[in-house]
Order: C-alpha cells, then sequence, then structure tokens
C-alpha cells in the first residue's frame, strides 16, 4: 500500500490539473510562447502552466518539414527534478495520464500538437513554484539526435490554446 499511495496522489493531482484544462474556455487560438527550430524540426507555440502542487506540464506543435518521420523520444527542464513524455487517455470514462514510452511521432511533413488534454510534456516534482510571468527552460530530444532548445513562457492553465 505504501508503493500505491504516491502513484495514487500523483495521478489525482494529474487528473486535477486535467480537468482545470478541459473546463478553461479562455485563450487565443494562435500559437504563442517560444519557437525554435533545429534542421527539419520546429517548435512553436510552446509554454508550460503554473503548478498546482509538484508537477506541471508544457505544450507546444511539434512539426517535420523534411520527408522522413521524426520521434520525440525524451525532454529535460530546469526546474523538474524529471521531465517525461505523457499522454491523457479516456480509459472508460476515467481520465489518465500515461507515460508515454515510445515518445511522440511527427510524421513526415506533419506536425504533432502536445495539448492539455492530450500528449504534452509533463514537469515532475518542479524545485520552484511557477508563477505567471515567469520562464522554464526545457530541452526535447529526438530519436535522430536532434535536440531543441526552449525557454518557456509561464501561464496560467487553460489560458493559452494552440
Amino acid at each position: 500500500m505504501n508503493k500505491i499511495k504516491p502513484v495514487l496522489t500523483k495521478i489525482a493531482a494529474l487528473i486535477l490539473i486535467s480537468v482545470l484544462f478541459a473546463c478553461s474556455s479562455a485563450g487565443s487560438n494562435s500559437p504563442t510562447g517560444t519557437s525554435a527550430t533545429s534542421g527539419n524540426v520546429s517548435v512553436s507555440g510552446a509554454y508550460a502552466t503554473m503548478n498546482a502542487g509538484p508537477n506541471t506540464a508544457a505544450y507546444m506543435i511539434i512539426a517535420n518539414s523534411g520527408n522522413t518521420a521524426e520521434r520525440l523520444v525524451a525532454a529535460s527542464a530546469t526546474d523538474a527534478t524529471v521531465a517525461t513524455l505523457h499522454e491523457t487517455q479516456n480509459n472508460n470514462g476515467v481520465m489518465l495520464m500515461l507515460p508515454a514510452r515510445d515518445g511522440f511521432e511527427v510524421p513526415a511533413r506533419g506536425k504533432v500538437e502536445l495539448t492539455p488534454t492530450g500528449k504534452h510534456v509533463m514537469l515532475e516534482n518542479v524545485k520552484r513554484q511557477l508563477k505567471v510571468g515567469d520562464t522554464t527552460a526545457i530541452v526535447l530530444k529526438f530519436q535522430s539526435g536532434k535536440e531543441i532548445a526552449l525557454t518557456l513562457p509561464v501561464y496560467e492553465p487553460g489560458s493559452h490554446k494552440h
């Protein structure tokens, strides 16, 4: 039971964050935040949200202008002990955030969107309270060896949309 309690606590916190995002209707439909490019891979509309507890998340659009698929396989963050790739899934009406062990494919001549109700970079055990107006840095790591470093603005949950 001692091993299950921290997992259940983390799942409950993640579900709460998801509900906050899903219930929000404010925001802009255009990308906001930091953009960066490495070869044929570009990131736009990147941002993180204030942490409600020990965890928060980062969202963005990753595009691939190349003829070969790319795969986001890992991330790191200066303000979090761990940064992992997660995906929110509906399991018989229960929203779960599950690790994306194989990462996220960015199709050739396509894109993948990391959103509050879908794929995202989970920033776990955040080392400081992130507030609106702060910035935080992450590095995205791709299977091809490409890395993209970003400085993300911090917004209130649900205040920005792609």
